[in-house]
């Protein structure tokens, strides 16, 4: 995507918003007992956006 829409823009930037908001809030990550749960929550929510992004992606295809 070298010059995407402004609509491209505007819904990767809210889904940029949402995944800040989901891995840096204080909960359920701060409720882990070690730093690799919290990794593990992370990546968990980092794949769900990676999968609501290829959704996205092919529907405007």
């Amino acid at each position: 995507m070298d010059k995407p829409n402004p609509e491209t823009r505007t819904v990767l930037l809210a889904l940029a918003l949402i995944a800040a908001f989901e891995i840096f809030r204080p909960a359920p990550a701060t409720m882990q007992q070690n730093v690799e749960s919290q990794l593990r929550d992370v990546v968990y929510e980092l794949r769900g956006i990676k999968q609501e992004l290829s959704q996205i992606q092919r529907k405007m295809k």
